[in-house]
C-alpha cells in the first residue's frame, strides 16, 4: 500500500475527530442557561422545577410549553388550565404527577355552598390527564330539595329548578365534609413531558426549546441536546470504521512487507557473489542530507549527491514508487552488478524498504560519460575494479547472447511494449521455449529440434551466476548432443541489460558523473 493511501486515512480520522469535537461544542455557551433553571418557589408550596416552570422567575426555555405556573396573590403556585385555575399542593416528579385544586374555594369557607367561580373541568389531553384516583363530583346549585352541610349519600333529582349543574374532579375517597372541605383536597393529575432524570443524574439541569422543540440539558460549562446523540453515535462509527480500516491496511502492509523482505533473504542468499550493500532508507537520508543535492533526473527516478560515513561520494538514485511485490527490483539490481565496464558506474548497494527503491552508484566527479569520451583521452590500463574479474565465463556470457540473438530473428525492442521484465529478450526466449511455442522462436518444422537447441545452450550461457555457465568445452558437448538430453535451465535474472540498467547508467552519466 502507498504512503498516500495512509496519508487519506489519517485525514479521514482527523477529519473525524474534528466532527466530534465540533459536535461537543455545538450551541456551547456560558452558564446562564443552568443558572436561570434553577428550581423557585412562590413563597408557599412546592419547588418549581422542569417540566414546570415561573414566568419573571424562571425562562421559558426551562420548562415545557403549556407548563407555566404562576404566582398567586397568597402566595402559591397556580397552574393554568382551559376553563379554570388550579393552585398546586404538591408535585411528584419521580412519579410525574402533581395534586391540585380549584382556585375558586380560596374564598372563605364555611357556609356549605358551591363556589359561584367553579366551573368545570378541561384537560388539554396531549399534556395532563387524570390519575387513576379521581371521581367526578357532581354539584347542583340553587335546587328545591336542601341538603344538608356534611356531604353524604342523597338521591336528587336533577330538575329544571337547579340553576347550575358542576362537575368536578376530587379525590377518590371523598369521606364527610363541606363541599369546599372535599374541593380543598385536590386531586391528583399525571402529565406527559420528557424525562428529567438522567440529565439530573449526570449534573445537569432540564430544559426545552419551543423553537426547534427539543429536549436540552444544560450543564454549569455548555448545554446539550438529545439530538446531538445521533450525530455523537454517528461520528463514533465512522472513527472506529477508519480505525478497522487503518489498522487491517497496517497489518497487511507490514505482512506483505515481512513477505518481501523474506525473498529478499532468500535473494541474497542464492546470490552471495552480489557484493553490495543493503541499505535503509534513513541512511540514505542522512548520507544525501535530506536529498538536497539534485543531480539529475531520469526515467525511473531521481538522482541525488551523497556521503557515506567513510566520506565517500555516492549517487543515489531514489526510484519511482513500484507496485510489484520486488522481485522484478531484485532482478533487475542483480542484472546491473553483474555487468562490469569501464564507462558504467559501479553499483555498491541498495535499498528496499516497503514501496521504497533505490540504488547506490559510485560518484563520478569527472562530469558525464559524453564530455568525458570527448575531452579525456581513454587510458590504456584499466583498472581492474572498472572492468571485473576477467575469467572464461565472460566469453560464454557473450556467446549465448549472440546464440539468444540469431535464435530469436527478431528485434524486442518494441516502444508499445511495457517496461516489465517479460518484454526484455531472454525472457522472451525463456518463455516461449517453456511454452514450446512455434510462433517466433521456432520458424519451421525442419529447424524446430535445431532453434530448440540453440535456445537451451544460450539460456545456460547467461546465468547470472557465473559458476552455474558451463564451460567452452560444455558448450561443444551440449551443441553436438541430441536435444532430448537437454535440461531447460532455471529462468534467468534480467541478465541482458536492460531498460532500466541503461536509464539508470545514462541518467546518472548525464547528470553528474
Amino acid at each position: 500500500m502507498k504512503e498516500n493511501n495512509l496519508q487519506r486515512l489519517l485525514l479521514c480520522l482527523d477529519l473525524c475527530v474534528f466532527f466530534v469535537i465540533f459536535l461537543s461544542r455545538t450551541s456551547s455557551g456560558a452558564d446562564y442557561p443552568y443558572e436561570a433553571c434553577a428550581p423557585k418557589n412562590c413563597g408557599n408550596g412546592p419547588n418549581i422545577s422542569f417540566p414546570f416552570y415561573i414566568p419573571g422567575l424562571q425562562e421559558s426555555f426551562c420548562g415545557y410549553p403549556g407548563f407555566a405556573l404562576n404566582c398567586s396573590q397568597q402566595g402559591f403556585p397556580v397552574l393554568q388550565l382551559p376553563e379554570n385555575e388550579y393552585v398546586v399542593q404538591d408535585i411528584f416528579y419521580r412519579t410525574r404527577s402533581l395534586r391540585i385544586y380549584d382556585a375558586a374555594v380560596l374564598s372563605p369557607k364555611g357556609t356549605g355552598c358551591l363556589p359561584r367561580m367553579i366551573r368545570n373541568t378541561t384537560l388539554p389531553t396531549a399534556s395532563f390527564g387524570f390519575s387513576d384516583n379521581v371521581t367526578q363530583l357532581h354539584l347542583f346549585s340553587n335546587c328545591s330539595d336542601s341538603l344538608s352541610e356534611n356531604l353524604g349519600t342523597h338521591r336528587v333529582i336533577a330538575s329544571k329548578s337547579c340553576e347550575r349543574i358542576v362537575v368536578a374532579p376530587v379525590d377518590g375517597n371523598i369521606g364527610r365534609g363541606s363541599v369546599d372541605e372535599v374541593l380543598r383536597r385536590g386531586f391528583v393529575l399525571n402529565w406527559t413531558a420528557n424525562d428529567c432524570s438522567p440529565c439530573e443524574l449526570s449534573g445537569g439541569r432540564c430544559g426545552f426549546n419551543a423553537t426547534l422543540y427539543h429536549f436540552r440539558c444544560f450543564f454549569p460549562d455548555r448545554p446539550h441536546s438529545r439530538s446531538c446523540l445521533p450525530g455523537f453515535a454517528a461520528a463514533l462509527v465512522v472513527i472506529t470504521t477508519c480505525l478497522l480500516i487503518l489498522l487491517i491496511l497496517i497489518k497487511r502492509k507490514r505482512m506483505m512487507n515481512a513477505l518481501n523482505y523474506k525473498k529478499m533473504d532468500a535473494f541474497l542468499k542464492n546470490h552471495g557473489c552480489l557484493a553490495l550493500r543493503r541499505y535503509n532508507y534513513s541512511e540514505l537520508k542522512k548520507m544525501t542530507n535530506s536529498f538536497s543535492h539534485h543531480l539529475g533526473r531520469g526515467g525511473y527516478g531521481i538522482v541525488y549527491k551523497g556521503k557515506s560515513e567513510d566520506g565517500r561520494l555516492l549517487a543515489v538514485k531514489i526510484l519511482n514508487e513500484s507496485k510489484n511485490d520486488g522481485e522484478e527490483f531484485m532482478n533487475e539490481v542483480a542484472s546491473i552488478s553483474t555487468t562490469s565496464h569501464v564507462n558504467i558506474v559501479t553499483l555498491l548497494g541498495f535499498c528496499f524498504e516497503g514501496s521504497k527503491r533505490a540504488l547506490v552508484y559510485e560518484f563520478m566527479p569527472n562530469g558525464s560519460l559524453d564530455r568525458f569520451i570527448c575531452n579525456t583521452s581513454l587510458s590504456d590500463a584499466d583498472r581492474l575494479a572498472n572492468f571485473g574479474d576477467v575469467s572464461h565465463k565472460s566469453d560464454v556470457y557473450s556467446y549465448g547472447m549472440m546464440v539468444l540473438d540469431i535464435v530469436g530473428e527478431r528485434n524486442n525492442d518494441n516502444p508499445r511494449t511495457d517496461h516489465s521484465s517479460e518484454t526484455y529478450f531472454p525472457h522472451w526466449i525463456y518463455k516461449h521455449l517453456d511454452l514450446n511455442n512455434d510462433d517466433g522462436v521456432v520458424g519451421g518444422e525442419e529447424c524446430h529440434l535445431a532453434k530448440r537447441k540453440l535456445a537451451i545452450v544460450g539460456l545456460w550461457c547467461i546465468q547470472t551466476n557465473p559458476k552455474d555457465r558451463p564451460s567452452m568445452s560444455g558448450v561443444v558437448e551440449m551443441l553436438e548432443g541430441r536435444v532430448e538430453s537437454l535440461q531447460v535451465p532455471p529462468k534467468p535474472y534480467l541478465s541482458s541489460p536492460s531498460r532500466l540498467a541503461a536509464a539508470d547508467d545514462a541518467s546518472i552519466s548525464d547528470s553528474s558523473m
